[in-house]
């Protein structure tokens, strides 16, 4: 490279490598070409065990003996720029929308608290506004980055990987699950009915554009269904929820998109269930993906995704699933209680001594629960409900789960597990600052070596 000619040459090249990948597009900045990782269609039911279990455990609650059972191709996509497509909610199943955030860089990964009691407040504004939903349920959150704290199977953490696998976050059934969890407990009874809309907002939450590992979202109207949905499911303590994978069969057909550059005030909505069986964009199949015409010294994206249910009880007709009789809830006698109630009193209350070993997405849900109004409650009846049966209550009547409920209350569940998550906070803390200082004494051996590690995550987005 020692004559301006051959730097000339070299810069040639570069460049048209660069056209290989990148296509201009009519509208914004570029479309580019990438591989995504479909889901194989091989005949399996697929599968995800995100907790750790023994063998006795997963016996008992029917889990599955392999963490993971599946496999993923990769296709060559052309991920198209949506910018100045006026992509919407209703029509596609995703749409880019305005909206400021309070909260600093530090306070998305240091003070969660922040995120609870303000940043949820904003998302529910937002909600709101766009969507002009009645009522809006924040409910979860997760915080992604290439430097993530989880451990090799992704448990353990505050801090997630990019999930780089085609997928959806949920189905009719696990959406309809949540509904319910939430119907007349965390949400009033008079707003839960019409149509409910399961949704997630994702963030860029630093100063510098997303250039690489952005969030591809996928325009519903271009799969082909049933063909293209591969059921999943994903156990978690207490759940097991189906979800989708995306088959590669129909995989040219598909119509990919994402947003170049995302900057902090940009948030991107997409949905994860719609009960509104009319429209045509009603799930979002969304995966990351790696730039190949990003620059190699882009900048880390860092993102958080915020999740919530949407409620707009005045539609016609009812799409949502009919409520349990809150009569016979109220009716029951705490008094009135069995030998099974008690063993599954005990057995709830044990559940508190084994939370500060649960994953960190699980962890996260209780931390964001227990600081609602209510919410060491609603814990309650959610762990009782046993949606999957991982506690064997499924075969308790609502009246019999009620009192399950009513005698926890009574027997100091509020003041046990406020003690538990305090220990678990501290414990948190602890090992955040510890994280730090080992983060810092990396960085000193990477400065001298003159060595710069990227930690490339695995799978979930």
């Amino acid at each position: 490279f020692g004559s301006s000619e051959a730097q000339a040459t070299t810069l040639s090249v570069g460049f048209s490598c660069l056209a290989c990948a990148r296509q201009m597009s009519d509208v914004g900045v570029a479309d580019v070409r990438a591989t995504l990782q479909y889901t194989v269609d091989d005949g399996q039911r697929h599968h995800f065990v995100a907790y750790e279990t023994t063998a006795e455990e997963r016996l008992a609650q029917g889990v599955p003996e392999d963490m993971f059972k599946g496999s993923v191709s990769g296709v060559d996509t052309i991920v198209h720029d949506g910018r100045g497509l006026h992509m919407t909610l209703d029509a596609h199943s995703f749409e880019l929308v305005h909206q400021k955030t309070s909260l600093s860089t530090d306070d998305f990964y240091n003070h969660p608290e922040k995120i609870t009691d303000v940043y949820y407040a904003e998302m529910a504004e937002m909600f709101k506004r766009v969507t002009g939903a009645a009522h809006v349920h924040v409910f979860h959150h997760q915080v992604r980055a290439s430097r993530h704290n989880a451990d090799g199977n992704g448990f353990n953490t505050s801090v997630q990987p990019y999930a780089l696998g085609v997928h959806s976050d949920s189905s009719r059934h696990a959406a309809e699950t949540a509904f319910l969890r939430f119907a007349g407990n965390a949400v009033d009874a008079q707003f839960c009915k019409g149509r409910f809309v399961y949704i997630n907002a994702w963030r860029n939450i630093t100063t510098d554009p997303i250039e690489n590992n952005h969030l591809a979202v996928c325009d519903e109207t271009s799969v082909v269904a049933p063909d293209d949905y591969v059921g999943s499911d994903l156990f978690m303590p207490g759940a097991r929820l189906m979800q989708y994978g995306l088959s590669d069969h129909n995989a040219a057909k598909h119509r990919w998109y994402y947003f170049p550059k995302m900057q902090m005030e940009e948030v991107l909505l997409f949905k994860q269930f719609d009960s509104d069986t009319t429209l045509p964009g009603r799930m979002t199949f969304h995966t990351a993906f790696v730039d190949p015409t990003a620059r190699p010294d882009a900048p880390e994206r860092q993102s958080i995704e915020c999740r919530a249910f949407l409620f707009f009880p005045d539609f016609e007709p009812n799409t949502c699933p009919a409520l349990p009789s809150d009569a016979a809830a109220e009716s029951v006698d705490p008094v009135e209680s069995d030998a099974e109630v008690e063993a599954a009193v005990q057995k709830t209350l044990g559940l508190i001594d084994t939370m500060s070993s649960w994953p960190g997405f699980a962890r996260t849900w209780l931390m964001t629960t227990s600081a609602k109004k209510d919410g060491l409650r609603e814990i309650a009846q959610t762990l009782v409900n046993d949606a999957s049966n991982h506690q064997g209550f499924k075969k308790f009547s609502p009246e019999k789960k009620a009192m399950i409920v009513s005698l926890l209350m009574k027997g100091g569940w509020e003041v046990k597990l406020a003690a538990r998550l305090k220990q678990m906070k501290s414990a948190n803390k602890d090992v955040g600052q510890s994280s730090r200082e080992t983060a810092l004494r990396s960085l000193s051996l990477v400065v001298v070596g003159g060595l710069l590690g990227f930690v490339c995550a695995r799978f979930r987005s």
